[in-house]
């Protein structure tokens, strides 16, 4: 899923995709290789690679890249400290978003990083509307967690062939815009600024 805007956005602004090899991708000597050979400015990654990526000895100075983008995983603080300590980085951005609800529901663009502690997910992107809910699917107050809910035109319409499953984790849109929201069983809150933090999941 998030193959199409890893591919088709940067093909569509004119500039160059690189896509690395297994590999690759793999080894962080290979990647780092890769990325400073190229010239790459936007690496769109999972944290996982990443910190192994910036964790291994450096031989050529620092790492220099215009945008450091992250989703699939939670980033943590731990990261963001060692991406200021062995990178160079223009903007760090980090998505939130379920394969159900067309990728990314919400997303942080910051090129102040050093003070995140929790690291948000951001706020709602346009036609996404995100909510904090507690078991019965009412609002939370800001600050108290709940299960994070997703509604917009860009929510699926539920799972095929899964009517059940799609009751359970579709169900109305409390805006009554007559539409349905995506359950996510991820839970989260709202910071005093307006930003999302996730704090874990709801089977956990």
């Amino acid at each position: 899923d998030v193959s199409v805007h890893q591919i088709f956005l940067p093909l569509m602004r004119g500039d160059c995709l690189y896509l690395p090899t297994y590999e690759t991708v793999i080894s962080p000597e290979a990647l780092d290789t890769y990325v400073r050979r190229d010239h790459i400015d936007v690496v769109d990654s999972v944290p996982a690679l990443l910190k192994g990526l910036l964790e291994r000895p450096a031989t050529e100075g620092r790492l220099d890249v215009e945008y450091l983008c992250f989703g699939g995983d939670v980033l943590s603080v731990d990261v963001v400290r060692l991406i200021e300590e062995s990178a160079d980085i223009g903007s760090l951005i980090n998505y939130y978003g379920p394969t159900e609800t067309c990728l990314n529901a919400a997303a942080l663009m910051t090129e102040d990083w050093s003070r995140l502690t929790p690291v948000p997910i951001g706020r709602p992107c346009d036609n996404y509307r995100i909510y904090i809910l507690d078991e019965e699917l009412r609002l939370v107050p800001p600050g108290y967690a709940g299960e994070i809910c997703v509604g917009g035109p860009s929510v699926a319409r539920g799972y095929l062939g899964r009517s059940e499953l799609t009751a359970e984790k579709f169900p109305p849109d409390p805006s009554g815009h007559g539409e349905r929201m995506y359950r996510t069983g991820d839970v989260g809150r709202w910071l005093p600024d307006g930003q999302l933090d996730f704090v874990g999941r709801v089977d956990h």
